[in-house]
């Protein structure tokens, strides 16, 4: 696949977004009826050249970084995307996004543009630091298959089990301990053991293998779950990684370790239903987000 990089701007975007606290309802109610349809690159809406100095802005803020990946095979671009032509070009309507997710504290998080039926979105990440509100730009084209790819469906998890250890991996005087609350639930999983001296310096202290920290509603319903696993035994991404659950016990967001920044999964469902209908990956390299965005198959 041959690449081209391009630098473009995204124009101003009054995001009238009414963002969900709870960020896990579709924003349409046929979020389900989408079928996979062959595209044709429109030629209109290739990333333009940005002038020097101008700059991206949405929401009336200036956007950091801006990435556009398409699935055509003559072209493919990424870093410093024309997002404002992409965005025009298909059609969206700036009050009324797809889907919006808000953080922990209530603060916007994220917000999706997207056409079922030309499988074509646009989103924006916000993130926050001590000097405001920044903003990063994604757009992506091609709903991709969701069939046989395992991270696609970790959704299905029981993330309320205990993590076990593999039976090939050798742990000498593996042990856990547990925290439980008032109605039995779990609420603390640590486990500890002693680890091979790979290094020869005939050390054999105790180590950390895995922890999990588990909170609830006041109706008992998980909401979150934060977990970790030492890099010693395990591959470094997905190290620690934290889950957030709606009111109905269905994770929506999570977000893990990677060795470049960051990924994370944002999980869309249609109304009550227990299985979301699509899924969106965000890989974070570095403060430049690429997006992946796949309907779940029923």
């Amino acid at each position: 696949m041959k690449k081209r990089r391009c630098n473009c701007r995204l124009a101003s975007l009054a995001l009238a977004c009414g963002l969900l606290l709870g960020g896990c309802a579709a924003g349409r109610e046929n979020v389900c009826q989408a079928e996979a349809v062959a595209l044709t690159p429109p030629m209109n809406a290739m990333p333009t050249r940005r002038q020097e100095g101008t700059g991206a802005a949405v929401d009336w803020t200036e956007l950091s970084s801006s990435v556009l990946v398409h699935s055509w095979e003559e072209f493919s671009a990424e870093r410093d995307a024309d997002l404002d032509e992409f965005f025009r070009v298909c059609g969206f309507d700036e009050a009324a996004p797809f889907y919006t997710y808000n953080g922990r504290d209530g603060a916007p998080q994220l917000v999706l543009y997207y056409d079922a039926q030309e499988q074509r979105g646009v989103g924006v990440r916000y993130e926050y630091d001590p000097g405001g509100r920044v903003c990063r730009g994604f757009g992506f084209e091609t709903l991709a298959p969701a069939e046989e790819e395992a991270r696609w469906s970790r959704w299905e998890a029981d993330y309320t089990a205990v993590p076990e250890l593999d039976s090939q991996i050798e742990v000498e005087e593996y042990r856990t301990e547990t925290v439980r609350d008032g109605q039995g639930r779990m609420t603390v999983f640590r486990s500890y053991g002693v680890l091979e001296d790979v290094a020869g310096l005939d050390e054999r202290e105790e180590e950390r293998i895995f922890s999990a920290d588990y909170e609830y509603d006041a109706d008992g319903v998980l909401r979150r779950r934060q977990f970790g696993q030492t890099q010693k035994l395990f591959p470094s991404s997905d190290s620690s990684w934290d889950s957030y659950f709606d009111g109905q016990g269905r994770v929506c967001y999570e977000h893990g370790y990677h060795t470049h920044g960051g990924q994370e999964y944002y999980y869309i469902y249609a109304g009550k239903e227990e299985a979301p209908a699509y899924c969106l990956y965000l890989d974070n390299d570095c403060g430049y987000y690429t997006g992946e965005f796949v309907r779940v198959p029923e």
